[in-house]
């Protein structure tokens, strides 16, 4: 859980590889970030969004309404069937300058590769990207889940392999 303290250095800091601010609340771009930091292409164990300060100014704005009815609607982000497979983040709200900004911490998944509307999106510096076939299996290798066509038979031996079929391909 973010602190006040963290929070003002992660603004000093600003965007990077697992910290991305918004202003506000706005569906596609909040969606693929939470894809990208919880398939954490650099390795870096997820990353933060931090609702309620102005990227452009860097200033503490605050959300707009009531924090739980926007930790429903990332929720229903979540779930919605348009991340695939689902994920559940951490959300909670944060004083600071006499305004709430709502924190959502992305963890790393062991489910590799999540996907935005069939899109999986990985985190290069601080941008979202599309991530590139080669770039989508390494997320798959790296999370231990081979497909099952991948994966070794590890009791077979040269007798179970048909030479023949092999040449004539």
């Amino acid at each position: 859980m973010l602190t006040q303290s963290n929070i003002l250095k992660l603004i000093e800091a600003w965007e990077g590889q697992s910290t991305e601010f918004k202003r506000e609340f706005t569906t596609d771009p909040i969606r693929e970030s939470l894809v990208a930091f919880s398939n954490d292409y650099m390795e870096q164990d997820g990353g933060v969004i931090i609702i309620g300060v102005d990227p452009k100014t860097k200033a503490i704005v605050g959300i707009d309404g009531s924090s739980d009815e926007l930790m429903q609607r990332i929720t229903g982000l979540c779930r919605d069937g348009n991340i695939v497979p689902t994920l559940a983040p951490e959300m909670y709200t944060v004083q600071m300058d006499d305004k709430e900004i709502l924190v959502v911490e992305i963890k790393k998944s062991g489910r590799r590769p999540h996907r935005s509307n069939n899109i999986c999106y990985i985190r290069i510096g601080s941008l979202n990207k599309k991530a590139t076939p080669d770039e989508e299996f390494d997320l798959v290798r790296r999370s231990g889940r081979i497909p099952f066509d991948l994966a070794p038979i590890r009791e077979a031996g040269l007798e179970d392999l048909d030479f023949t079929k092999f040449e004539q391909e």
